[in-house]
């Protein structure tokens, strides 16, 4: 017949409760009790007064105590509950001993079997009753494995491994001993074979051959204990002659040993401090082979014969090599002389190359300064136009009903400002990008400076009348000749003077000079401004160059326009410059070949005014008379 338990636990152990049922030892915090009669399964746990520890039932004389770590508990049947049983554990004053207690049987007078962590011994009461325990006979305690004992009459019965023990209490008094430490197996070879399992008397002098140099050697001791556990010291004498520290680890290792005759012993300490005996075993490790006696004896007669022949051999060799050397040493100092200059194009080659990697790597990181330089333009420059139109459109889109003409031809005239802004900054930037690319094709014919001038002053008029700025022209008499291209002459000039109205303060001149030398033609836009300090003068012509001095009208910057305008100056030929003080003003020059005009001469006030060319503004018409000298 099967009685379902309820559960998956592993049954551990059956004790009888005395009458109709039977206790069954389940694990951690728990225990079941089995109606035999009713097959009815109960099952306790810490709701009803257990601990949650292990929990197993131990039969002591005829009562039933249920052990764990945290003490003795009793079965209340009136409660059907648990509870501590402390004056059992004050009587029998082994609290920490009944907490390694594994199996129980009475003796028949009052007394226990018992079989218990570290130990294996029979408890009985005095006629006061105060436990006395006897130990089991040393030649059993030291076996491993005992974990079963049943009394018949005044003999206890002990189940091992393959063994049963018989044990009368009367053998000997009480006297506690040392716990036994044991040699339980010994290990060797690659593969750790067993050389001794833990039966019988410890091998006096182990052979082993020298491919089994790898040991393990695993030990215990009597009095076992989980917490806390044994501890152990060992020694291998002919390696190791001192005695290592206290470890909780049951085995050791030794790998690689050498021949030689070692002895291994180790002692245990069970979980109360208490040092038992010392195991000891011997063994002998073999030398390889190739370090036998014989082995040895024939590695020398090998060896002498062997230089022998070698010296003979060497001998005859060398005259050969000689010879052949002889031939060689023409040949590759030859060769060396051929390979030393070989060498030296090849380093000066390298050379080149790493000065043209160089370089590359200095114009990879002015890209990247360009690109980030471009970057923060997109974003800054572009962005604050950008703002303005969109504000504007807003403005005009949702208040259309209720601005009048003239306001939203104000707000038209506004974003036609922002967007002119726009397209200068893009203009400049595709401007600087189709130089730096080659894509700049120049044609150089025959220009007037003075007419491009005067055109030029003309558009910032205006700009500069809202700043209170008077803008002048002075020129020679007849044609400012040079050889260029029309539209970059006019870029070049109106940037040079869009920085002047730009950075002059109100009420300040700025003044365009023309002159004719020799062989060039010469622009200088002069201004009164705050001046430009020596170290900035170095970095002016260079890509988004952002000097101390602002605007003084508010105006915006994008920091290309002189370096746009140093680029075109060099692909049409010409040079240009700048001299400058702080509190002085400045003076940016650009000069261009001639075009070899007939009339070079200096310009006077005695000479007369220069001819209208077609296409060009005279200085009547188009400048008023305060921005000619």
């Amino acid at each position: 017949q099967t009685i379902n338990l309820g559960g998956r636990e592993m049954i551990i152990e059956l004790v009888p409760d005395g009458a109709d049922g039977v206790w069954l030892e389940v694990g951690y915090g728990a225990v079941k009790h089995l109606d035999l009669a009713s097959h009815r399964v109960r099952g306790y746990d810490r709701t009803d007064g257990l601990p949650e520890q292990w929990v197993a039932p131990v039969q002591l004389g005829e009562m039933i105590r249920f052990r764990s770590a945290g003490g003795l508990f009793r079965f209340d049947p009136t409660t059907d509950r648990f509870e501590r049983d402390l004056a059992l554990e004050t009587k029998l004053e082994a609290v920490d001993g009944l907490r390694g207690l594994h199996r129980t049987h009475p003796d028949g007078r009052g007394g226990l079997w018992a079989i218990r962590n570290g130990g294996h011994m029979h408890i009985s009461l005095d006629e006061t009753g105060k436990p006395q325990f006897r130990d089991l006979d040393p030649a059993v305690s030291r076996v491993p494995g005992i974990r079963a004992v049943y009394a018949w009459g005044d003999t206890a019965v002990i189940g091992a491994i393959d063994q049963v023990y018989i044990q009368h209490p009367a053998i000997r008094p009480w006297k506690k001993a040392p716990p036994q430490t044991i040699i339980r197996r010994i290990e060797a070879g690659a593969d750790y074979e067993t050389v001794y399992a833990g039966a019988g008397a410890y091998p006096d002098n182990v052979i082993l051959s020298h491919a089994d140099s790898d040991l393990r050697i695993r030990f215990t001791v009597t009095e076992y204990s989980r917490n806390p556990p044994a501890s152990f010291r060992y020694r291998l004498s002919g390696y190791q002659e001192h005695w290592s520290p206290w470890s909780t680890d049951p085995s050791k290792d030794y790998t690689n040993l050498r021949e030689g005759k070692y002895a291994f012993s180790v002692q245990g300490r069970c979980a109360r401090g208490t040092e038992g005996s010392i195991a000891t075993f011997g063994f002998e490790i073999l030398p390889p082979w190739y370090r036998t006696r014989l082995a040895m004896a024939g590695f020398g007669l090998g060896g002498v014969g062997l230089i022998l022949l070698t010296v003979w051999w060497r001998s005859a060799w060398l005259r050969r090599r000689l010879h052949w050397l002889q031939g060689e040493v023409e040949k590759k100092t030859a060769a060396l002389a051929a390979s030393t200059e070989e060498l030296q194009e090849a380093n000066e080659e390298l050379a080149q190359s790493n000065q043209e990697l160089i370089s590359l790597n200095q114009r990879l990181e002015e890209m990247n300064r360009d690109k980030n330089d471009f970057i923060g333009i997109a974003t800054h420059d572009l962005k604050n136009p950008l703002n303005g139109i969109m504000g504007l459109a807003t403005i005009i889109a949702e208040d259309a009903e209720t601005l009048s003409r003239e306001q939203i031809a104000d707000l038209a005239r506004d974003i036609e400002s922002s967007s002119r802004l726009m397209a200068e900054i893009i203009t400049n930037l595709l401007d600087i990008n189709r130089i730096e690319q080659g894509q700049l094709v120049i044609e150089r014919k025959r220009c007037d400076l003075g007419e491009l001038a005067e055109s030029v002053l003309h558009d910032h008029l205006l700009r500069a009348q809202e700043k209170g700025i008077m803008v002048k022209l002075e020129q020679p008499r007849g044609e400012v000749p040079v050889l260029g291209q029309r539209d970059l002459l006019v870029q070049i000039l109106d940037n040079l003077v869009s920085n002047a109205v730009k950075y002059s303060p109100p009420g300040r001149p700025v003044t365009v000079r023309l002159e004719r030398t020799g062989s060039e033609c010469r622009a200088v836009v002069v201004d009164r401004g705050l001046g430009i300090a020596k170290e900035e003068q170095e970095r002016l012509f260079q890509k988004f160059a952002r000097l101390s001095n602002r605007p003084t009208g508010g105006e915006t910057s994008t920091g290309l326009g002189l370096a746009i305008v140093k680029r075109m100056v060099e692909a049409l030929g010409g040079r240009v410059g700048v001299e400058s003080a702080p509190g002085e003003g400045s003076s940016f020059w650009v000069s261009f070949p001639h075009a070899d005009v007939a009339d070079s001469g200096p310009w006077t006030e005695d000479d007369p005014k220069p001819p209208i060319l077609p296409g060009s503004m005279s200085a009547g018409d188009r400048l008023p008379p305060s921005m000619r000298n």
